[in-house]
């Protein structure tokens, strides 16, 4: 790896404190080794460096305890939890608050970061003569590169680190060490820059970038060391900008928050086809997971289900075929707003072209509803989401052939005593928006 100045002189610092402290300078070498890859070598020649003793360390943020040392650390750390930052931090004697950690980790964005290998003492800093030294000695064997230099500049280099550079530099080399730096950089940037590319892709990209050829196996093992799976897409069709999703959020966010909920009626609309079941059932081991439908010619057919809910529990439902239009919508409200005492109640809807028709916003007008729209393609926002996903499940676990059985599977819904999680659900909303407006 290759530090500034700064850095550098914040690890002699460091290491000034530990023998304030009288603790062992072998913990100190083993400590700077597993965190940043710097070997004991190097870092006696950073302490003998005068260059690097008359460096004055300069800090990014007004806490003093946020060194540069402190802010690779949480870098490093980025992708961890708040806790186990704090537990890397603390194996220097630092300690910082949730906040303060937050601080560094939102001015870090983009900050390029280098990776470091398991076997981190295997390379030491090299200056642009030494690698240049080993560029031009290109053709000649690994081995002997690495005779040759450590006559030279009498440093222990390591066959991997030649290989490295070699790699880097685009020089064809024989060699059984692939998993460079160079290579795993490579590996991250085309996985970063193409998050669908496949394993073949990755092996023919370098095959051309290196002319190296690589196993499949390799490159699984490197993206799992650091931190990469494979799995399932969650597609993003959003096509407003982070900012402006947070301003649509923080204009929701004045009327639907935590002091407002017990005030906030959520309403949407949902679909049932007929005959739909859940997609998973237990079956015995080896045996086919057939599931038979009862009445097989009736299928395809939808209804379309209205509901509206507080947080304590469902007010208002109608279910009609096909699609809601704006009359049965208005209808919809006028017999919900009989049912809702409270003055102060506001009312959570989507932004569907029913919910702002001509007609529609004439009646809210004239009715002086109190009507707040999501933001676009936030549907977490809106409780009535979640409960959907409750009553879904319960109606394809049950009959759902006619209109009535589909009702009758919502009225054993609204029976049971849901109010401790339609708190919860409405509560999680309120926590949801204002995660997405902290957290960007």
């Amino acid at each position: 790896m290759y530090y500034n100045n700064n850095f550098k002189k914040s690890i002699l610092i460091l290491h000034e404190e530990f023998i304030k402290n009288k603790e062992p300078i072998k913990k100190f070498i083993n400590l700077i080794k597993k965190i940043f890859c710097i070997s004991r070598s190097t870092f006696y020649n950073w302490f003998n460096n005068e260059e690097i003793i008359k460096t004055i360390v300069t800090k990014d943020y007004k806490n003093s305890k946020i060194t540069p040392i402190v802010e690779e650390i949480i870098i490093i750390n980025k992708d961890k939890n708040i806790k186990k930052i704090k537990e890397e931090l603390k194996k220097i004697n630092i300690k910082l608050s949730n906040k303060a950690i937050r601080n560094v980790l939102k001015n870090s964005t983009g900050k390029k970061i280098e990776i470091c290998l398991k076997n981190k003492s295997k390379y030491i800093e090299l200056s642009n003569e030494n690698e240049k030294f080993i560029i031009e000695n290109s053709l000649n064997p690994i081995k002997e590169i690495v005779k040759e230099f450590n006559k030279k500049y009498s440093l222990n280099i390591h066959e991997k680190q030649v290989v490295n550079i070699l790699y880097k530099n685009k020089k064809k080399t024989q060699s059984f060490y692939k998993k460079t730096p160079e290579i795993i950089n490579y590996i991250i940037k085309q996985i970063q820059k193409e998050s669908i590319i496949t394993i073949n892709k990755i092996k023919y990209e370098i095959k051309n970038e290196y002319n190296l050829d690589i196993s499949s196996q390799l490159i699984y093992n490197i993206l799992k060391e650091e931190n990469y799976v494979y799995k399932k897409l969650k597609k993003i069709n959003n096509p407003y900008s982070i900012e402006n999703q947070k301003e649509q959020l923080k204009i929701v966010k004045e009327k639907h928050n935590i002091s407002t909920i017990k005030n906030c009626v959520s309403l949407d609309e949902f679909s049932v086809v007929i005959n739909s079941k859940p997609n998973y059932g237990w079956f015995k081991k080896n045996s086919e997971p057939n599931y038979k439908i009862e009445n097989p010619k009736i299928t395809n057919k939808r209804y379309s289900v209205l509901m509206a809910s507080n947080n304590e529990e469902i007010k208002h439902y109608i279910i009609c075929e096909g699609g809601i239009k704006t009359n049965i919508f208005i209808d919809f409200m006028k017999e919900l707003t009989k049912k809702i005492e409270n003055k102060e109640t506001y009312y959570l809807m989507d932004n569907a072209v029913i919910h702002k028709t001509k007609k529609f916003m004439e009646y809210v007008k004239e009715c002086k509803i109190n009507i707040l729209y999501n933001a676009p393609y936030h549907s977490e926002i809106n409780p009535i989401e979640n409960i959907f996903s409750m009553l879904r499940n319960t109606i394809n676990r049950n009959e759902n052939q006619t209109i009535e059985k589909i009702k009758e599977s919502i009225e054993n819904f609204k029976k049971v005593d849901n109010k401790e999680k339609f708190k919860n659900i409405f509560n999680h909303s309120i926590k949801m928006l204002d995660e997405f407006i902290n957290k960007n």
